[in-house]
């Protein structure tokens, strides 16, 4: 049976209990229960009757909750936003610096080629490429395990 918002799911259970003087007593068991921050106006008409000022003391509680709850939602999402922003800096600073390190070596290797140095100058450029794929292939290996990590741990 779907569950509509506000409208109370009744369960009950009765049973009889043991035979006193041939009379049967019956037990009935009423549970009430809602999807929903408040309960339906029926039940707080009710709340009312009995004691004045509920429904405002449970309106009031609701208001509370949902406020606490909106504030961790953001509290979370601030953070998040903090992670994302401190790794796309870092992936930022690991681009600049590694096009340094690249030129800096190819610059070098240029240098000692026209000095001569020929199998010096290939083996930095070689040392010097092998290095920058290795540098990506470890990040992209780091990113893609840290990304599946968080995926699991909202699951």
């Amino acid at each position: 049976m779907p569950r509509n918002r506000n409208v109370p799911q009744r369960q009950g259970q009765h049973g009889a209990l043991p035979h006193q003087n041939d009379d049967v007593q019956t037990q009935t068991h009423l549970t009430l229960s809602f999807q929903s921050p408040l309960p339906p106006a029926e039940l707080l008409s009710q709340y009312e009757h009995i004691h004045n000022g509920t429904i405002d003391i449970i309106i009031r509680w609701t208001e509370e909750e949902s406020k606490h709850r909106r504030m961790l939602e953001e509290r979370e999402q601030l953070h998040r936003h903090q992670i994302e922003m401190r790794a796309a800096i870092r992936s930022t600073r690991g681009l600049y610096l590694g096009f340094i390190i690249a030129v800096i070596g190819f610059g070098v290797a240029l240098w000692l080629g026209l000095e001569g140095q020929v199998w010096v100058a290939g083996f930095i450029s070689v040392a010097d490429l092998a290095t920058l794929a290795g540098v990506f292939v470890f990040g992209s290996g780091l990113r893609a395990r840290s990304t599946q990590a968080g995926a699991e741990k909202e699951q």
